[in-house]
């Protein structure tokens, strides 16, 4: 139901019985084309460096933190770092056609408060950019976001 508020604009319907939710689940997920992996930089660092080093530049990377890492070493390193950051949930994508990692994204900024979760950290390697690999992940990703109940998702 719409209301009004104190500024005159209509707003949604007041929310005096919301609950936070739980963080979403580190689980595997499938969809037709690709699996969701919880990151584990053990397993998947080869094939994810092999694949990042398609990329004949770091262009694909121009609004993220780090350029592509140098070395295999680095980006264990770097995969291990951001498995261990509280309150993110990171998955590996991985093609369901060749069985090997091919991207990363994250559940990120997790608002349990107010039912918001962030979908960022978005690394995609060559053999994902363009392809029904990424948008049905980012969509499963996005739906899911919404199975135990939160409001709203962003996405950067």
């Amino acid at each position: 139901m719409q209301r009004i508020n104190e500024s005159g604009q209509p707003v949604g319907a007041a929310l005096p019985h919301w609950q936070s939710v739980p963080l979403p689940a580190a689980k595997v997920r499938s969809g037709r084309y690709w699996r969701l992996e919880p990151l584990d930089s053990g397993q998947h660092a080869d094939d994810l460096y092999a694949a990042f080093a398609c990329a004949p530049d770091n262009s694909n990377r121009t609004y993220l933190k780090e350029n592509r890492p140098a070395s295999l070493a680095a980006l264990h390193l770097w995969l291990s770092q951001l498995a261990a950051v509280k309150g993110f949930v990171t998955f590996t994508v991985v093609c369901a056609q060749r069985h090997n990692p091919v991207g990363l994204l994250s559940y990120l900024r997790i608002d349990q408060a107010n039912g918001a979760p962030e979908i960022g950290g978005v690394v995609w390697s060559p053999l994902i950019k363009r392809t029904v690999i990424g948008t049905e992940a980012l969509w499963v990703m996005i739906a899911n976001t919404f199975a135990p109940g939160y409001r709203r998702c962003e996405w950067k």
